[in-house]
């Protein structure tokens, strides 16, 4: 039991890391400074849908065999492929700029390395733990798997510090309030975050496998010096786990789309992902870190209804994965609450450009223009969530005819590492 237990839990702790990320980490701190605990609520169902939406995932990995971004391949024309592919790779980026950022604010408030400096070493640092794939998948699963143990040390140190009362957490987890101003953008905000797109391609092909500054002034206000340390070791290890993870499952996202060798794409896929990221948070800069988190987060709302519906749509269906579809329960439940997350992604969207275009300092005739390019881009946006959510699922999967046993499993894992490891070496990684 131990034995399968242990060859199959790494990649949870690769696809735990989207909800530990700097982005969760400064929503979630804004959302504690302004409303204390009145918003727990929020995260105790934004959970639930994420571990349904997780479950559904690495099910549909581990049925078909094949992950989601090949399903979206071959069920798919070749234009809409490549939008999903595009917009794949753009949450991929989005999700990494987080990541950058809370490591460069971390070498900031820890060793006062300027915030450029930061960004290339995260880089630099990035690139050489993705080397860990030529030793095998459990190296890389390991180090993240040590990333995570320390962040929750760290965090169980700064919560024995601050002592928060007991029934006011309860009554904030289990009694919903949106009570004060920008409540409820909050609670759009803490939902958001949780569900990204990355993650459900990356969970379905883990599966296989195994077959801010104004935050980190506060925390050194209410923490203190030594506990604001341990804090910024904690973002440290969350903004380069992150990174890392999500550059990782930009790997798969290409090799999904494109079926390129998975030698070539070691070497293509974290540049394109880590590059343009860099490029993102040196213009930024320190001054803007909340505002490049915001567009970051504004990218995933997005994009990631062309992640959700494919997979809502490819587990529900017979002819995908026979017996193991989703029950009328599980399909009413997801779908309801997909509808609800999309919903809420959309007016997170649309309120954010409002926002942004009444706040500019344009003139009103590019106001005007802007107006009128992005409306009817939305129109399109709509139509093509409503195109994925109708269209008849297609393909056929052939599905295994018998189970395997716990002990072949195990075999079967070993035997793949084995030939990463050789892959690897094959192609110089």
């Amino acid at each position: 039991m131990w034995k399968r237990f242990l060859a199959h839990v790494g990649p949870g702790f690769l696809v735990s890391m989207a909800y530990l990320d700097p982005s969760n980490l400064q929503t979630d701190l804004q959302a504690g400074y302004s409303h204390r605990y009145e918003l727990l609520w929020v995260l105790l169902f934004g959970f639930i849908f994420v571990l349904i939406i997780q479950s559904l995932a690495a099910k549909l990995g581990i049925i078909t065999g094949r992950h989601l971004a090949e399903l979206c391949t071959s069920e798919y024309p070749k234009y809409v492929k490549y939008c999903l592919w595009f917009l794949a790779e753009l949450g991929v980026i989005a999700a990494t700029i987080p990541g950058v950022l809370g490591t460069a604010l971390a070498y900031n408030m820890l060793l006062h390395i300027p915030f450029w400096a930061g960004v290339l070493i995260c880089g630099a640092s990035t690139v050489l733990l993705l080397g860990l794939q030529g030793y095998g998948a459990r190296k890389m699963e390991f180090t993240i798997a040590v990333a995570m143990l320390f962040m929750a040390s760290c965090f169980f140190i700064e919560l024995s510090h601050v002592n928060p009362p007991i029934k006011e957490q309860l009554e904030g987890l289990f009694i919903p309030r949106l009570k004060g101003r920008y409540a409820v953008s909050d609670a759009v905000a803490l939902f958001s975050v949780l569900v990204v797109p990355h993650n459900l391609f990356l969970h379905s092909s883990l599966v296989l496998s195994r077959k801010i500054p104004s935050c980190s002034k506060g925390v050194k206000n209410v923490l203190g010096k030594s506990r604001s340390t341990v804090y910024g070791l904690a973002l440290l290890a969350s903004g380069q786990s992150c990174t890392v993870v999500t550059t990782y499952s930009g790997q798969y996202i290409m090799q999904g789309f494109s079926g390129m060798r998975k030698c070539i794409i070691f070497l293509i896929a974290p540049c394109l992902t880590v590059v343009p990221t860099l490029v993102v948070c040196s213009i930024g800069g320190a001054s803007r870190v909340r505002q490049l988190i915001n567009i970051a987060a504004i990218i995933l709302s997005f994009v990631l209804p062309f992640a959700l519906v494919p997979l809502l749509k490819f587990s529900s269906c017979r002819t995908m994965i026979g017996p193991h579809k989703n029950s009328t329960c599980i399909t009413r439940i997801s779908g309801i609450l997909s509808v609800v997350i999309i919903g809420i992604n959309t007016y997170f969207f649309c309120t954010s450009f409002v926002s942004w275009l009444v706040d500019s300092d344009l003139p009103r005739f590019a106001n005007a223009i802007i107006s009128t390019l992005v409306f009817p881009f939305m129109a399109a946006y709509i139509a093509a969530v409503i195109y994925l959510t109708f269209r008849k699922v297609s393909i056929n999967v052939a599905l295994p005819s018998r189970s395997v046993s716990c002990e072949i499993e195990v075999e079967e894992v070993q035997r793949q590492d084995d030939k990463d490891d050789c892959l690897a070496v094959n192609c110089g990684v």
